[in-house]
């Protein structure tokens, strides 16, 4: 004999197919989808509007697109211009995850900065800029079915030779809306030279160059750009609800959702390593390449790296450091260094020691002291020099970290230190990436003292304690 069900269960049945029905008839009245073939005119600056596309809980709605060379005063990325779009969110929750899987009904943007990403050709990722006077935070909440709302935002695009154009939202809890905004067909393919990953990432260095010049910014005196077209594909999965990400599947199944994968603290991470001894973050204003790179599961993607290195450099190659990876379902090992050796000349050996420092875990070695009347744009004035200083620091740790060489020092009243420098010379941005190992980073020291010294006379205050030097001069 069948067995008679509550009638409060059968309610919630009923209730439960009516939702699923109408969510469907809902994407079928908006038109929601991931279309392709969009008509376009990018000549004349123009993408066709309203575009619509979703996932079980949101949909996502483009209601105007253009390009444009300004946007809220600021200047784009040199080569580029501006995408501006007029967007919304709108909330369409689920009665049965609501009812089944106890949903909050509301719905939280975490952040369109760091979930809505403009894919470019395929090949590049950019970053959501909201204006200074948006009408809506970086995150936001969309409380109640049918809400919406409407936001403007712009992204950085190449200026010439765009194929394709798409939005692309991601969530922790629901599947990809992939928005297309344009595709006047197959973008130029490019092969990676090299592919290196662990079990987060893949990284691939498609192309490299070096330029005296990169769109109209010359390099620094005795320095030369190079230019790495670097990609990369997130391997992060977390687990879901998978009724969540798919309308038919069961409602207590669990799924496996692809995540983005953020490198953060990039700008000191990655590195040109030129000759084994010298470490140059890229320059924050060129190449597209986002300060903080995001890495897309699906597509291989990323951007223009620009770094300054010697015009004489005979080795070069480009470090991915990792020193910690943070997020759901990730273990809290150091990933490995990916290294691209991008020309292969030889290591430089290390130089003679003049006084070693011993810091431990990050002893200081002074390998040169030179008297200099003038040196990166200084000179000296009556009465006085200059001193040039050639040192490296290392880190014989397991654990990398970030320093700043110029807090550590003190000299004599009368003894200035000017700045720290690269060689080039570039001026060295602190605080700076110091690898585990022993690997030694090199840099320079200038200081303005009275003429005539015989010794320098200073104190360091390192990791294990503070002490008192003395190095002859030349």
């Amino acid at each position: 004999m069948p067995t008679r069900k509550p009638a409060g269960t059968i309610m919630i049945g009923l209730f439960l197919l009516s939702s699923l029905v109408m969510g469907s008839a809902w994407a079928a009245a908006s038109g929601c989808g991931n279309a392709s073939g969009v008509a376009s005119n990018p000549d004349s600056g123009l993408i066709e509007t309203p575009r619509v596309a979703c996932n079980r809980a949101l949909s996502l709605h483009v209601h105007s697109a253009r390009l444009a060379d300004g946007f809220d005063g600021r200047e784009p990325l040199p080569g580029h211009r501006w995408l501006l779009l007029e967007a919304s969110f709108e909330n369409h929750m689920p009665v049965d995850l609501i009812l089944g899987l106890d949903y909050p009904e509301a719905v939280l943007i975490g952040s369109i900065e760091r979930q809505l990403y403009l894919l470019v050709d395929d090949a590049r990722l950019y970053r959501a800029t909201l204006p200074e006077r948006s009408a809506v935070r970086d995150s936001f909440v969309i409380p109640d079915r049918g809400d919406r709302v409407r936001f403007d935002l712009a992204y950085p695009v190449p200026a010439n030779d765009i194929a394709r154009l798409s939005l692309r939202y991601y969530h922790d809890q629901y599947q990809t809306i992939v928005l297309d905004l344009l595709d006047a067909g197959d973008p130029q393919a490019a092969t990676a030279s090299e592919v290196q990953g662990h079990d987060l990432l893949e990284l691939a260095v498609h192309a490299h160059q070096q330029v005296a010049e990169f769109h109209g910014v010359p390099a620094p005196e005795h320095m030369q750009w190079l230019v790495v077209d670097l990609r990369g594909r997130s391997l992060w999965i977390t687990g879901a609800d998978a009724r969540a990400l798919e309308v038919q599947a069961k409602l207590n199944d669990q799924a496996r959702l692809p995540r983005v994968l953020e490198y953060i603290e990039a700008p000191g991470l990655l590195q040109a390593r030129v000759d084994g001894r010298h470490a140059y973050p890229r320059h924050p204003g060129l190449g597209g390449l986002p300060a903080n790179p995001a890495f897309l599961p699906e597509f291989e993607a990323g951007g223009i790296a620009v770094f300054p290195v010697p015009a004489d450099a005979e080795r070069v190659e480009l470090l991915a450091q990792f020193p910690q990876l943070a997020g759901r379902e990730i273990s809290g090992e150091i990933r490995p260094t990916l290294g691209f050796t991008l020309i292969d000349g030889p290591i430089a050996e290390a130089p003679e020691t003049l006084l070693e420092i011993d810091d431990t875990p990050v002893p200081l070695s002074v390998h040169a002291i030179e008297r200099r009347t003038a040196f990166a744009g200084h000179e000296s004035g009556l009465g006085e020099e200059l001193l040039r200083l050639t040192v490296s620091q290392r880190n014989v740790s397991a654990t990398g970290g970030m320093m700043r060489i110029s807090q550590r020092l003190g000299f004599d009243t009368g003894i200035e230190l000017i700045g720290v420098y690269l060689r080039g010379p570039l001026a060295l941005v602190e605080p700076y990436w110091l690898p585990p190992g022993g690997e030694a980073r090199a840099f320079e020291l200038l200081l303005r003292a009275p003429a005539g010294l015989d010794a320098l006379d200073f104190s360091y205050s390192g990791v294990s304690g503070r002490s008192s030097h003395r190095a002859p001069l030349p």
